[in-house]
């Protein structure tokens, strides 16, 4: 039972990336998604390490802080954009400490 929960929420993963990737990034430049991204993962991390917020309140400060980087690089995104920027980039971090606590 507990094997087909996880073969469920991986492949509810692999069907958001796949809609991510078909509908949302293509929509956005190549080299301005990758500064996005590179922003969003290091935003994802330090709003984990330094708020105490609960989750939602994070995700905003996260899209805050993206809305100002587009601002500076003239990148224009929805926001339904930087909120699949921001989930991917949520899900690379988790993904990561689950490595790392694997490898250990």
């Amino acid at each position: 039972m507990n094997n087909i929960l996880w073969l469920t929420i991986e492949l509810a993963a692999a069907i958001a990336a796949f809609v991510l990737g078909k509908f949302v990034f293509p929509h956005i430049p190549q080299d301005k998604f990758e500064i996005l991204a590179a922003w969003a993962s290091r935003f994802v991390i330090w709003a984990r390490d330094f708020s105490e917020a609960d989750g939602d309140v994070k995700f905003e400060m996260v899209i805050t802080e993206l809305q100002k980087i587009c601002g500076e690089y003239g990148v224009s995104a929805t926001r339904e954009q930087l909120e699949a920027i921001v989930q991917a980039a949520y899900d690379a971090m988790i993904e990561g400490m689950k490595a790392s606590d694997h490898s250990s």
